[in-house]
């Protein structure tokens, strides 16, 4: 099966797969795929005389070309200018296969991915030629100053091609295979051949390739007849190269330049440009700075609500003992029950329960200089700070004229 309406010129029956517009290929009784192919194709049947059988079927429909919509492209591509733009994995004029056949344009990439087959899949295609065009722009406007693209690089994280197989152990008879990906940039000169026919065209999985030549680059991948077991294909990651490799991915193609280690991205974009390691930006601290506050907070909280509660127990246990000392008055004197004198006295009172009190407040009830009723202990308390005076605001009578006093903020 061949893209076009004629026979190509490079037609053979022995070299079929040479041809740019050969797409797919079945032999002896293996079973054929269904192919989705731009029209106009071209089928041909080929025999070599020696051998005849009941022949073949082929069955075919004509589907529109042309989308409207992305949900003309099985919901796996976005439809752009009337043609399916296809996901990777997915593949054909409608994005409905999940095996690699004939053409797929990959518009503006500069960076990207191709694979053979989607995830789901555990074997490609034999007999096809599939082929990823990467019309990606000739010069990287988005790099100040802009810079021309100079080459392409790859790194495979999947390469599973068939191999040769052993068929004669005695002899040492291995099979041949001509499954191989090949690169071509934008004058079809073939840059680099992978294969699994030897470890020397094998490439290294997680290793950057340079290659060297004008874009738009081609890749392609060519099957033979049929493979002995399940080969998942490759997956490659490309990315446009410039001169001194200025263009990154983080993760695929680091930057190597030691004076330029820090890959910056553009915006919304996987991959970026190799830059000097610059301090991070404020954007990048505040979050840090906000959580180091906030730590300090919680912890000044903490040791806030530990001191309370140890003074709240202080606290109690002078207030309890504080009460004790109160159900051993005596009765006070007569001349002591006025309301005024009362809080003087009961003043003096608790400033003998422990000398380790403190009070904080602003006076001692009616106890002014002059006005007759300042106690020992009431002048005394008036030398200290005001913050440290007692204050007695009120007393309720107890049974056998004992007291219950009420303090103003009580500290220990």
């Amino acid at each position: 099966v061949y893209e076009g309406g004629v026979i190509p010129a490079s037609f053979s029956a022995l070299a079929s797969a040479t041809s740019d517009d050969f797409l797919f290929s079945t032999f002896g009784s293996s079973p054929a795929a269904t192919l989705a192919v731009r029209t106009p194709a071209f089928v041909a049947f080929t025999s070599d005389g020696v051998w005849s059988g009941s022949g073949f079927e082929l069955a075919w429909s004509a589907q529109q070309a042309a989308c409207e919509t992305d949900a003309d492209c099985s919901g796996r591509g976005s439809c752009r200018d009337g043609e399916c733009r296809c996901d990777v994995g997915a593949y054909g004029p409608t994005c409905s296969f999940e095996k690699c056949v004939g053409l797929s344009t990959i518009e503006g990439a500069v960076a990207g991915m191709l694979q053979a087959i989607d995830d789901s899949q555990d074997d490609y295609l034999s007999s096809v030629a599939c082929r990823w065009e990467l019309a990606m722009p000739t010069t990287i406007e988005s790099l100040d100053p802009p810079l021309s693209v100079t080459g392409l690089r790859l790194n495979f994280s999947l390469f599973e091609l068939e191999e040769p197989q052993v068929t004669n152990p005695d002899l040492g008879i291995r099979s041949s295979t001509t499954d191989a990906v090949r690169v071509l940039d934008g004058n079809g000169t073939i840059l680099d051949t992978f294969s699994s026919t030897s470890n020397a065209n094998r490439p290294t999985l997680g290793e950057a390739i340079a290659l060297d030549g004008p874009p738009p680059f081609t890749l392609r991948f060519d099957t033979d007849i049929n493979n002995p077991r399940p080969y998942r294909g490759f997956r490659a990651f490309f990315l446009a190269a410039t001169k001194e490799e200025t263009l990154c991915h983080a993760e695929h193609f680091p930057c190597t330049d030691v004076e330029k280690p820090e890959c910056r991205l553009f915006a919304g974009e996987a991959h970026g440009y190799c830059t000097a390691r610059s301090s991070p930006p404020t954007s990048a601290l505040l979050p840090a700075s906000l959580a180091a506050t906030f730590a300090v907070l919680l912890l000044i909280g903490v040791l806030c609500c530990v001191v309370q509660r140890r003074r709240r127990r202080r606290l109690k246990g002078i207030i309890e003992e504080a009460e004790r000392e109160f159900a051993r008055w005596e009765p006070l004197p007569e001349e002591h029950r006025g309301a005024t004198a009362l809080r003087a006295q009961l003043t003096e009172s608790i400033l003998r329960v422990r000398s380790s009190l403190s009070f904080r407040g602003t006076d001692v009830g009616d106890s002014r200089p002059g006005s007759g009723n300042a106690s020992p202990a009431a002048r005394g308390v008036r030398s200290l700070p005001k913050r440290q005076r007692p204050r007695v605001v009120s007393a309720v009578g107890l049974p056998e004229e004992r007291y219950h006093c009420f303090l103003s903020h009580v500290w220990s």
